[in-house]
């Protein structure tokens, strides 16, 4: 009887252990391959943001998801930007063989001016002045797109879009567009 019941005990302590190996494999995968949610993001950037993916504002169907990887940053001010991306997949499609691309998206420029002078300085150190830049950006300040332009790379290239109504919330569309259009026309021109 005695044996018997030890015996049982061990079965379940091996039934416990077992299950408790599962909760544990389980919840060492939910930690090592974390759910990707969609929407669940701050799109703004805003403070505590640590990271928002590309896909957050592209979309899973979006035609430049094979050519374009980025890692949006937000700042304390709430200011999306991406800085020292290198875009690989870009290379020899615009500034001709072999010049890296770099894509700089941001919001509010011409308030935050100076992130984008010490992104370009670093950039342009970093490639010895033969990166091609595109800055993305909504503001449509001409005169101080011209200054940067004469301070930066000369294979510095600017898409904006307008006022810039939307830029964070629905500008997927044009600014998509607005790079696979540039891209399309240096294409041509080489």
């Amino acid at each position: 009887m005695i044996s018997q019941q030890v015996s049982a005990n061990r079965s379940d302590n091996v039934k416990i252990g077992g299950r408790s190996r599962i909760v544990l494999a389980v919840l060492l995968l939910a930690l090592i391959f974390p759910t990707v949610g969609c929407g669940g993001k701050n799109k703004t950037g805003s403070k505590g943001e640590s990271s928002v993916s590309w896909h957050d504002y592209l979309g899973p169907e979006s035609y430049l998801d094979d050519i374009v990887a980025l890692t949006w940053e937000g700042d304390e001010d709430g200011v999306v930007g991406v800085r020292h991306r290198y875009v690989e997949d870009l290379e020899g499609l615009v500034g001709g063989a072999g010049v890296p691309v770099v894509v700089i998206f941001y919001d509010h420029l011409a308030e935050h001016a100076h992130h984008l002078m010490a992104d370009a300085e670093s950039l342009a150190e970093h490639y010895r002045s033969k990166a091609c830049i595109l800055l993305v950006t909504p503001d449509a300040d001409v005169p101080l797109f011209d200054s940067f332009q004469r301070q930066l790379l000369p294979t510095t290239y600017f898409i904006w879009q307008g006022s810039g109504q939307g830029f964070v919330q629905g500008w997927n569309r044009e600014v998509v567009n607005s790079i696979r259009d540039f891209i399309e026309e240096h294409q041509e021109r080489s």
